[in-house]
């Protein structure tokens, strides 16, 4: 990571420190970038837990809904299916190392088909 990248993490940590944490971690709208910067630089285990669970719960509901989608579009023609099925693939396969067992199953099922 270079400086700059490090610094705007800082600075958005610091932010988020200023906004309150634990209200970040339960607004609706959070991000998975913010909930990744308050892990890496909390130091309060309770705060790094509830971002943890919070982050796990987002990738559980992401993963549901590629995989849902990517069924609807898996057997359609055309270009823009074939868009989307590659969109989906790589969306799962990024989400992959945080999903639970039994999400990586589902996921390993659905990119083997």
């Amino acid at each position: 990571m270079d400086t700059t990248t490090g610094f705007n993490r800082e600075l958005r940590f610091m932010l988020l420190e200023q906004y309150g944490l634990k209200k970040v971690i339960s607004h609706p709208d959070v991000s998975e970038n913010d909930l990744m910067i308050i892990i890496g630089h909390t130091k309060y285990q309770e705060e790094r837990a509830l971002a943890t669970i919070r982050l796990q719960t987002i990738n559980s509901e992401h993963i549901s809904v590629d995989i849902a989608e990517y069924k609807k579009a898996k057997h359609v023609n055309g270009l823009g299916a074939a868009r989307a099925r590659a969109q989906f693939n790589y969306d799962l396969q990024k989400r992959y190392m945080y999903a639970s067992p039994t999400e990586q199953a589902a996921i390993q099922k659905i990119l083997s088909d």
